[in-house]
């Protein structure tokens, strides 16, 4: 029997940013990374406005799913690309982040800002 990877909690005060992205035409998105004192990413959070309670639940969860991989050592990148790739909708324009264009579904977007804000 393995062992599970230990979790690296992050401090109680953490650094941390907010963004407030729209995708597609009019999808808003709320995205904060948290990170560690050592500036690695440790947590990504999601939230959704004006969407059906158990769609912004499922996204809240696979986005906590993702911070658990990272506290438990999978890297950004690795968490990134599981997420990129699939298409569906809303896509499109994003707005709201100095790097990040277009994505093609919402954990498209999560990988990219992912991408973008953890190196």
């Amino acid at each position: 029997m393995t062992t599970a990877p230990t979790r690296r909690r992050l401090p109680a005060r953490r650094r941390s940013v907010h963004y407030q992205l729209t995708l597609g035409p009019s999808t808003t998105v709320h995205m904060r990374l948290g990170y560690y004192p050592s500036g690695d990413v440790g947590e990504i959070w999601i939230d959704l406005h004006k969407e059906g309670a158990p769609y912004r639940y499922a996204w809240h969860v696979v986005a906590r799913q993702c911070s658990f991989a990272l506290q438990r050592g999978v890297g950004v990148e690795e968490v990134a690309a599981g997420l990129m790739g699939g298409r569906s909708e809303p896509s499109g324009e994003v707005t709201g982040h100095e790097s990040v264009r277009e994505a093609s579904s919402i954990a498209d977007l999560m990988g990219r800002v992912l991408l973008a804000g953890g190196r």
